[in-house]
């Protein structure tokens, strides 16, 4: 087996990710410390990371604040953004939203989307700043440039909602479109919503289910959507959607559908029979409809 300290910075450092990632967090400490003392800057940064979450050893926010600062004088972007981080939440040194903000600034010039991601929140929401719906548009639209989904997917809200914005459903159309073609599953649950509304799109329930089905298997939101266009379906439409889905879901979303069904069928006794509380079959229609209900 080679000796550790005979590697590079850089193959030393991808070792330690590789056990931070099977979660050996002590193995991990050690191989960036000895990636650091060869002056490999992302395993100066990675080691103040674990500093700053307590990964593999105390939380320490000053020695984070030191090592992201030795990283971030190499011009390191994701340093950068971690120690405008830590003044922005005040973790090892006073809060000071204003220095975050030079520092996320600093990174936004060097390309950094995650900057401009977390920058362009602070100006929507107001954090440690005066609201900036401007500023969050602009920024948005850096990161979205970038290539950045979850972005596409906050503007389109924006749009779609008419927040902070003029409403634009077909804005918000083409946003959500950008993003889904990169896979990106909020994206695509969400437009399935727009196609199901009929919100900038003609409305179309196969449209929507096509949308729900093709994130269905890996966001349990999407079968919840598909549940609730069930009022709006025929049930042979229903069963035949949910016949493609081979999973040990299926049965249960049946069974939902058929007690759905009772359940909707007794509402409509119970409602026949309100006015006539001793009326015939009226308690026991009543006690089925609650059983079915709980």
């Amino acid at each position: 087996m080679m000796d550790d300290s005979l590697l590079s910075g850089e193959e030393l450092c991808d070792k330690a990710i590789n056990c931070y990632r099977n979660k050996d967090y002590k193995e991990a400490i050690e191989l960036y410390k000895l990636a650091s003392d060869k002056s490999y800057v992302p395993a100066i940064n990675n080691l103040g990371y674990m500093h700053q979450y307590g990964l593999g050893i105390d939380i320490d926010y000053k020695e984070a604040i030191r090592l992201y600062k030795l990283a971030a004088n190499e011009d390191f972007v994701p340093a950068i953004n971690n120690l405008a981080g830590m003044y922005q939440y005040g973790r090892g040194v006073d809060k000071d939203c204003s220095e975050a903000i030079r520092l996320y600034r600093i990174a936004i010039d060097r390309g950094s989307t995650q900057s401009m991601k977390t920058l362009a929140r602070m100006y929507r929401y107001g954090f440690g700043v005066e609201q900036d719906c401007k500023e969050t548009i602009r920024l948005y639209k850096m990161a979205i440039d970038n290539g950045d989904p979850y972005t596409m997917k906050q503007l389109a809200i924006m749009y779609a909602m008419g927040r902070e914005v003029k409403q634009n459903y077909e804005e918000s159309i083409r946003l959500y479109k950008l993003a889904a073609k990169k896979g990106y599953i909020p994206a695509i649950n969400d437009l399935g919503v727009m196609y199901e509304k009929g919100n900038g799109v003609e409305q179309s329930y196969g449209r929507a289910i096509q949308l729900y089905k093709l994130c269905s298997h890996q966001d349990s939101k999407a079968l919840v959507l598909l549940m609730e266009l069930y009022d709006n379906l025929e049930e042979s439409e229903i069963m035949e959607i949910l016949n493609e889905f081979a999973d040990e879901n299926m049965k249960l979303i049946q069974e939902k559908i058929k007690l759905k069904k009772e359940n909707r069928k007794l509402k409509k006794e119970i409602n026949k029979l309100k006015y006539k509380p001793g009326g015939p079959g009226y308690e026991e229609t009543k006690k089925h409809f609650k059983s079915i209900k709980n």
